[in-house]
């Protein structure tokens, strides 16, 4: 995954976005995660393009009207079509280029109706309710949307809710073994547990081109804890 050559400049405008809008994916919001020198360096090529982005999960606040990552989105990349969705309904958020739609990222029926309906997608970031079960239902029905050569990112690995179940596979468990191969066993188990094939489970673990964990760079948390918080997948090209 290589960065392009005005990486720079994207990741410098990036973070001026994100902590202007209260985004902690920058350097001066919330737990200041950082996440933004991966965003602006894997996608300043798309920067001046007209792209297509979905954001799963709009708001800590959860107050319907501040969505603090679209709004980051819609300034850095002027000709970008941003969708966000969340469980809670942000209709009230009104920003050019911006839309919003009230849909469960655990509903793998309901996140295909929507990307029939609006993608395929260049680039999609899942920084939804942190479960190990909502990212991995998000992913496997999603991922057959997203352009050969986008990108899938999916936020705080490091954390999960205290309500997730023993039996969940763990998101970075799943994604740290692809580099080895995931094994036919390791595809079953998935599949099962969300009621997939294992055809289809293997068939978008098939589809990565690469892949790369970022840690957080919250200051206030201790940095083991906070490894491998990021993760971006490239599709095949």
């Amino acid at each position: 995954m290589a960065a392009t050559p005005d990486a720079s400049a994207a990741v410098a405008d990036l973070n001026a976005l994100a902590n202007r809008h209260g985004s902690d994916k920058g350097d001066a919001v919330g737990l200041r995660h950082g996440y933004v020198r991966v965003y602006g360096a894997l996608l300043a090529r798309l920067r001046p393009q007209p792209f297509k982005l979905l954001e799963i999960g709009l708001s800590v606040a959860r107050d319907g009207r501040t969505c603090p990552s679209l709004a980051m989105w819609a300034d850095w990349a002027p000709a970008a079509d941003i969708l966000g969705v969340d469980i809670a309904d942000y209709s009230a958020f009104q920003r050019e280029r911006c839309r919003t739609m009230v849909v469960d990222q655990t509903d793998a029926a309901a996140l295909i109706s929507l990307a029939e309906a609006e993608g395929p997608f260049d680039v999609i970031v899942d920084d939804g309710a942190h479960a190990s079960d909502a990212q991995q239902v998000s992913f496997f029905a999603l991922f057959p949307f997203l352009r050969n050569g986008g990108f899938y990112f999916i936020e705080d690995l490091h954390f999960q809710p205290r309500e997730e179940p023993e039996a969940a596979i763990k998101t970075r468990q799943i994604f740290r073994a692809w580099a080895g191969g995931l094994r036919p066993e390791a595809c079953a188990r998935i599949a099962g547990r969300h009621g997939l094939s294992r055809a289809h489970v293997a068939a978008c673990m098939a589809e990565i081109s690469g892949l790369q964990f970022f840690d957080s760079l919250a200051p206030d948390r201790p940095a083991p804890a906070m490894a491998d918080a990021l993760l971006a997948i490239e599709k095949i090209a």
